[in-house]
């Protein structure tokens, strides 16, 4: 599995996002706790990162078979890059308020939100039928990897650098991740939206899973 060098780019990339997005997570948390002193105001973090998911996940998977899967997960990484090198620059100028971060995360859920179908798709377009549950046992592995040393990395740099060096160090696992090459990543003729969205409805409610 890992010898394609297109799932090991993709396999690496999942290990390296989840990475830098929990060491920057606990950054930008550390850093609304400290500025603000409110629970609240560090509880608008995860709401802002994670609002973007409901209002699009609806739409990703049937625009992840519309469009070109590697061009939507370049314009994704795309987006994180310039987001996290944006909240560096404030963080460098000493100019970053909370609404900074607030925006900076809700941005970032909203590529995640596109990001997650089309790379997922990507893998099934790499490794095939036959191979896709130990395709994404493994993503699943890198990925559960990032949440458990990303933020102990962010407390070690947080001590150790501060601030700025912390998110440096994100914004350049961010500037890392690659994305892997064309294979079988082009759109196809698919039913209208609502259709195919009327119809994922009616398979999740008569398909349930036990």
């Amino acid at each position: 599995m890992l010898g394609d060098h297109n799932f090991r780019t993709i396999w690496s990339a999942v290990s390296l996002v989840e990475l830098s997005r929990r060491l920057e997570l606990l950054v930008l948390s550390w850093f609304v706790l400290t500025r603000t002193d409110s629970l609240f105001e560090l509880g608008l973090v995860l709401v802002f990162l994670n609002l973007p998911r409901p209002f699009f996940s609806l739409f990703t998977g049937m625009i992840a078979d519309r469009f070109n899967r590697r061009y939507i997960l370049i314009s994704a990484q795309g987006l994180n890059t310039s987001v996290a090198a944006a909240l560096l620059f404030l963080f460098v100028a000493d100019l970053v308020q909370p609404w900074h971060v607030y925006v900076a995360v809700f941005l970032q859920g909203t590529s995640r939100a596109f990001e997650d179908p089309s790379r997922r798709t990507v893998v099934f377009d790499i490794v095939g039928p036959s191979r896709i549950v130990h395709a994404f046992s493994l993503e699943s592995l890198s990925n559960t990897t990032g949440k458990l040393v990303g933020p102990v990395m962010g407390g070690v740099l947080l001590g150790l650098v501060g601030f700025n060096g912390a998110y440096t160090v994100a914004w350049v696992l961010f500037f890392l991740i690659k994305v892997p090459t064309d294979r079988r990543t082009d759109a196809v003729p698919l039913e209208p939206v609502w259709s195919s969205l009327g119809s994922a409805i009616r398979y999740a409610f008569h398909n349930p899973v036990f």
